[in-house]
């Protein structure tokens, strides 16, 4: 008989009037990997936060480990024995790795720290997973991976019943997936049990014993291993359908027959060399969608320091023949970080004032010439309605903040944009709206180069995908080619 260690009984969660949780029901096992997947955010942070610590409820009950621990009548606000993993470490910093792992365990008694008898036991630990990381190491000095590795460590020695790993495929590299994935079966076996939340279906049906898929703030089913073995829930085939309805709904007539000409490449890479680039060609058209998958994940960070100035080795990079970063300082080349909202926009600027942020650029005195702010401003409204006239953009929603971020690229309208990780960390219903944005660009004539690692939910959008190995490109796939890819043949 398997041993609960989470049940949550039609749980219900209000807060400012809004129902962040209805009448939610989930179980879980010891022992058990489940993965969540959010058909929307709503009530995603709400549901991990009230698994972590027992905050007030307005209807239901919750037991951890067989004990009620919360319930409608009664909310200790105690915190549950839950781990949470993510991209920002909670390790200490300027502290070492054994340091972490015992001394600030609350099961560590000892008044005496003995860093060698704790470096040896380290040592035990790290040989039974398979990895080698260093005692004496400070944290500031490891690598992502080696920080979540750390984390499952000191969960499991300091009594931690549940860890939830949080988007990690995110900032991590597939062989440091796969790796971590071994290291969760490996303490499960002992009782350790995990919720993978994850916005990628085919990761979580690889890893997971069972799927939790939620939607506004319910769980809409449970999948075992088996449905998704047995695709009774197509969660990608769902994705691909919407995306690529969306990438066929405009007319691209003009813009084929401008991709298909014999016009100069907007962006150009000719036999580059980097650290982790090794002598890459390629070129990318107006209006054309490039989406650039590399399997080793070290080409991504080389391209984006590069094209923010950053010398090669040798070579020729340059967009609408301005060797980069000139293009940059011309406007002509655009950058959409993997969080655009926190890495695009100024909270204290008005949203036209956002829309219009390298304006200056484009004419000379443009603050000053209130005619083409009120122009711009019509233009804008029967696009964004009446979110043009906000002065406080942080009352926005999410979806209302991306819209804003893309559109100061489409207002700026530069050769080309390179979009980094746009699908990782959003759920489905945004990154359908984020592919309707992107195709915006598209339809204006902005060639866009997407960087990512979860690829299969934007092939419908792409005309071309290069697939990176070492630095090289390994395979090239055409608009035909993709249609009939699948993810096994992109590993």
């Amino acid at each position: 008989m398997k041993n609960e260690i989470l049940r949550m009984e039609r749980v219900t969660l209000i807060e400012d009037g809004v129902t962040l949780l209805n009448n939610l029901n989930l179980n879980m096992y010891k022992g058990e990997i489940m993965g969540l997947l959010s058909i929307n955010a709503n009530g995603q942070s709400a549901l991990l936060d009230l698994i972590c610590q027992n905050i007030p409820i307005h209807f239901g009950r919750i037991y951890f480990d067989e004990q009620l621990v919360n319930s409608h009548r009664r909310s200790s606000m105690s915190f549950n024995p839950v781990a949470m993993i993510e991209k920002e470490s909670w390790l200490v910093d300027f502290l070492t790795v054994s340091d972490n792992v015992f001394v600030l365990s609350k099961n560590f008694k000892s008044s005496i720290v003995n860093p060698t008898a704790l470096n040896k036991k380290l040592q035990e630990l790290t040989e039974e997973i398979g990895v080698d990381i260093d005692g004496d190491t400070h944290i500031n000095n490891l690598s992502d991976f080696e920080c979540c590795v750390i984390e499952i460590l000191k969960a499991a020695i300091s009594g931690i019943k549940l860890i939830i790993l949080q988007d990690i495929s995110s900032f991590l590299n597939a062989k440091e997936i796969s790796k971590l994935h071994e290291i969760m079966h490996h303490y499960t076996k002992i009782g350790l049990s995990f919720l993978y939340v994850c916005n990628q279906y085919d990761e979580i049906s690889k890893l997971c014993d069972c799927a939790a898929i939620m939607e506004n703030g319910k769980i809409r089913s449970i999948l075992r291993k088996q449905d998704m073995e047995e695709n009774k829930f197509d969660y990608p085939i769902l994705v691909r359908r919407s995306l690529a309805a969306i990438s066929n709904k405009e007319s691209k007539c003009g813009l084929e027959s401008c991709k298909e000409s014999n016009e100069q490449p907007v962006l150009k890479m000719e036999n580059v060399y980097t650290d982790n680039i090794k002598g890459m060609s390629f070129s990318v058209k107006s209006g054309e969608c490039v989406v650039l998958f590399d399997t080793d994940d070290t080409f991504n960070g080389d391209i984006i320091e590069n094209i923010n100035g950053k010398p090669i080795k040798s070579g020729t990079l340059c967009v609408d023949n301005a060797p980069l970063p000139v293009s940059i300082e011309k406007h002509n080349t655009a950058i959409i970080p993997e969080k655009p909202i926190q890495n695009m926009l100024f909270p204290h600027l008005s949203y036209l004032d956002n829309i219009c942020f390298t304006a200056d650029n484009k004419v000379n005195g443009f603050w000053r010439l209130p005619r083409i702010r009120k122009s711009i401003t019509n233009e804008f409204f029967s696009i964004v309605g009446d979110n043009i006239y906000v002065k406080n953009i942080n009352n926005l929603s999410i979806k209302e903040l991306y819209c804003l971020a893309y559109h100061r690229i489409y207002f700026q309208r530069p050769k080309v944009a390179i979009c980094i990780k746009p699908f990782s960390t959003i759920d489905y219903s945004l990154r359908l709206y984020v592919a309707e944005l992107m195709q915006k660009l598209l339809d204006r004539g902005i060639a866009l180069m997407i960087l990512e690692k979860n690829i299969s939910e934007l092939l419908p959008l792409a005309d071309r995908m290069i697939l990176v190995k070492g630095g090289k490109i390994h395979t090239e796939f055409n608009r035909d080619q993709l249609q009939l890819l699948s993810d096994k043949d992109i590993q």
